[in-house]
């Protein structure tokens, strides 16, 4: 019930704002027709607000209903390589001197 009840409040916010939007882009082209650059720039910085509001709003009604928990959005996976690693295969590398690794032994531990 919580849920559905915070889906209907993001809901009704979105109505109200898209009523008013409705009426901002009415007033832009009224003052675009006759040429009121004050007036056209406030209409526009007014539904740009709008527009940005009707994405907070969606982010929020995800909230609600849990979606932003397992909706990740695009992903990019970066890699970077090391310039100094070598582009070689070393199994290939006929005259490759033989692989020692040096073993630690930690002091105390009784193995010599």
């Amino acid at each position: 019930i919580i849920r559905v009840t915070c889906v209907n409040d993001k809901l009704t916010q979105i109505n109200a704002n898209l009523r008013t939007l409705e009426q901002r882009l009415q007033n832009l082209r009224d003052a675009v027709d006759s040429d009121a650059r004050s007036r056209s720039g406030h209409e526009f910085t007014v539904v740009t607000v709008l527009s940005q509001k009707f994405q907070v709003l969606s982010r929020e009604a995800n909230q609600c209903v849990g979606q932003d928990l397992y909706e990740t959005g695009s992903t990019v996976v970066e890699s970077t390589v090391d310039a100094n690693v070598p582009t070689e295969d070393p199994a290939l590398v006929v005259d490759a001197p033989p692989f020692s690794v040096p073993i630690f032994v930690p002091p105390g531990s009784g193995v010599s």
